[in-house]
């Protein structure tokens, strides 16, 4: 009997705006992520809403299943880095977070996920700290900072002392990226781990020699 090989999909490139559409229209549909729900258990149901969808996207259902997945782990991860950061801070509060989907992805947490959000009570003081509120944007195709203090229950009012720790010790976003980037690079197999590793460095390289050749006006390997 001939042996059959399977193959692992690979999550499909989409535009920041596309995926941000995508997962509107996933939460929409709520068989296909809320656990409680009475569809979730249908197959048929599930594979129905998935074809709406790659009927609306001209991507395969299969293909839309595996990003959605792809969105899932990375939401986790993020999630996993910000409980380790607030774990170990002083205030127990992280206040932002740098992935462009972390306040669109927030629908899927369960109230669980919530209680496992540290946070430690703060100092109050006698005079309240004024903060100008910022009208509500939609969210733009790009990475921007996402503020998530709604994530911590209850609220608590920001003190003088943990804004002033905040301004001298910022957090490093390239730091937090970085470390998600090796979070997911964990979940491959050592070759392929390998492969991801020299062809991130290729485009760091290729990064460095197009700044030099712009900066001086000649060739990098001249």
């Amino acid at each position: 009997m001939e042996e059959r090989k399977f193959y692992k999909r690979r999550s499909i490139e989409m535009s920041t705006e596309d995926t941000l559409r995508l997962i509107s229209e996933i939460q929409k549909r709520r068989c296909l992520w809320d656990r409680t729900h009475e569809s979730h258990k249908s197959r048929k149901t599930r594979d129905e809403s998935w074809n709406e969808l790659s009927l609306a996207f001209n991507h395969d259902a299969d293909d839309l299943f595996e990003k959605w997945k792809s969105l899932r782990s990375s939401y986790r991860q993020y999630k996993f880095v910000m409980r380790k950061r607030a774990n170990e801070s002083v205030t127990g509060r992280i206040h932002k977070v740098q992935w462009p989907f972390y306040s669109a992805m927030h629908f899927t947490n369960y109230p669980s996920d919530d209680e496992k959000m540290p946070i430690l009570p703060l100092a109050m003081t006698s005079k309240p700290i004024k903060r100008r509120i910022e009208p509500s944007r939609p969210i733009e195709p790009e990475f921007v900072k996402v503020e998530v203090d709604s994530l911590f229950k209850p609220p608590s009012p920001e003190s003088p002392l943990e804004s002033t720790a905040s301004l001298l010790n910022p957090v490093d976003e390239d730091a937090v990226y970085g470390q998600s980037i090796g979070l997911q690079i964990k979940q491959f197999s050592p070759r392929t781990k390998r492969k991801l590793q020299i062809e991130i460095h290729g485009l760091i390289a290729k990064a460095q020699k197009e700044a030099f050749e712009k900066q001086f006006g000649e060739s990098y390997d001249s």
